[in-house]
């Protein structure tokens, strides 16, 4: 691990790393807020899915207040998201500047570039739930998620590459393990 020394030149695949998951980050804000825009334009899915909850509880929701249990459903579902935005980010500046939990940083990234990769994949046996918003918004919030896919592809490649794994002290781990140490 190289501890953030200035006389280290940061490898290619390290840099294409990084830059590939400042992307992701950039491009996955974009698809949360089209999401949220999205959910502001019909929310007959989760005023439908509220009516179900009410009836099924023992306690009753006044239909006057859906829009607000709505507006702070979407609100805390876009707050949860940039949390984890910003846990990514952080993340991403530990494996560039390569320091202490620079491994675990690339772990972290490492899950979550699977999982946008496998979005990705899933996002072709989905179809459109609303009626009422136009297909343009899916096909725009389907690309970005697309490119996104792409992209956390990509950082897997990256991620894997010995350039990146000896920057981030990962390579050392494997060879202890290969010669039975810790």
């Amino acid at each position: 691990m190289n501890q953030g020394n200035e006389a280290t030149q940061r490898p290619e695949a390290v840099q294409v790393f990084t830059r590939l998951w400042g992307a992701v980050i950039c491009a996955e804000v974009l698809h949360q807020l089209i999401s949220l825009i999205m959910g502001v334009l019909d929310s007959s899915q989760l005023r439908a899915q509220l009516k179900k909850q009410a009836a099924d509880s023992a306690y009753t929701i006044p239909e006057h207040m859906f829009p607000l249990i709505i507006a702070l459903s979407l609100g805390m579902m876009l707050l949860l998201s940039l949390l984890i935005l910003g846990l990514l980010g952080y993340s991403l500046t530990r494996v560039h500047l390569a320091t202490k939990y620079a491994a675990m940083a690339h772990t972290l990234l490492s899950f979550f570039g699977l999982y946008f990769t496998l979005r990705m994949v899933l996002l072709y046996f989905a179809s459109p739930q609303s009626s009422v918003l136009s297909v343009g918004w899916y096909l725009v919030d389907g690309s970005v998620q697309i490119i996104i896919g792409v992209m956390a592809a990509l950082t897997l490649y990256f991620g894997r590459k010995e350039d990146t794994l000896r920057w981030t002290g990962e390579w050392q781990a494997m060879e202890n393990m290969r010669k039975g140490g810790k």
